[in-house]
């Protein structure tokens, strides 16, 4: 694993916490802080986003989101987002793995073959940048 990010590893989630505090990790701030730091435009991120997670809106939420990306391929820094029933997670492509914050067990790093066995993955990036 390289870059800053492999000291998020365990971070415990928090919705709106940025993981380079050192403190928790929300995803959308993780995955924005990866993609920005690779030097690629990602949209800025609306505090509404977080007040509609406090509030449990993940459809409003996933809605939004999807409304901002397009699909793309599976390259680095494309991003992932997970419906769950009572949550919804946004992960990114990383090292040939998936960067994630699991509401339960913080922040992970998954190889792709395994993150594939968990979940579909669909691979996401905003609309008109380039991954």
């Amino acid at each position: 694993m390289k870059g800053e990010w492999a000291r998020w590893i365990g971070l415990p989630h928090q919705i709106g916490a940025d993981p380079a505090d050192g403190v928790a990790a929300d995803c959308l701030v993780m995955c924005h802080r990866v993609r920005t730091a690779a030097g690629l435009w990602t949209p800025p991120l609306d505090p509404v986003w977080f007040t509609m997670a406090a509030a449990g809106q993940w459809a409003e939420l996933e809605r939004e989101w999807r409304r901002l990306m397009v699909r793309c391929a599976a390259e680095p820094y494309a991003m992932l987002i997970s419906p769950q029933p009572s949550t919804l997670g946004v992960s990114i492509r990383l090292d040939d793995g998936i960067l994630v914050v699991h509401h339960r067990r913080g922040v992970q790093w998954l190889p792709i073959e395994v993150a594939g066995r968990m979940t579909r993955l669909e691979y996401w990036r905003p609309r008109n940048a380039a991954i």
